[in-house]
């Protein structure tokens, strides 16, 4: 898969594991993904995305497993991902622009 993540997948509701690693998207992740309240596995590692994690898609409560590594991030991690409290997985290695505490 190549190009970007339309923002239309934002109207997928009852989505519960987004498994888009290993691939050559690109651009930001769009923040339509906030209304993936049910999303529980967000795999995006391993692709050309960029830009700023966005912090709604961090605040989505029902994660548990995140993997956004090996992208080209930048910016501060949001601080979001620490309020997730079914969080037992998060990878953001290889993403040399993001810095922060988690």
């Amino acid at each position: 898969l190549s190009g970007s993540i339309p923002s239309s997948i934002g109207c997928l509701k009852e989505l519960k594991h987004l498994i888009l690693s290993e691939n050559e998207l690109s651009g930001p992740i769009p923040v339509e993904m906030e209304n993936l309240v049910k999303l529980q596995d967000l795999f995006l590692g391993k692709n050309q995305l960029c830009g700023l994690i966005p912090p709604q898609v961090a605040s989505l409560k029902a994660l548990s497993w995140v993997s956004l590594s090996q992208n080209q991030f930048s910016g501060v991690i949001p601080n979001e991902f620490g309020d997730l409290d079914n969080l037992q997985y998060l990878r953001l290695s290889g993403n040399y622009g993001l810095s922060g505490p988690i």
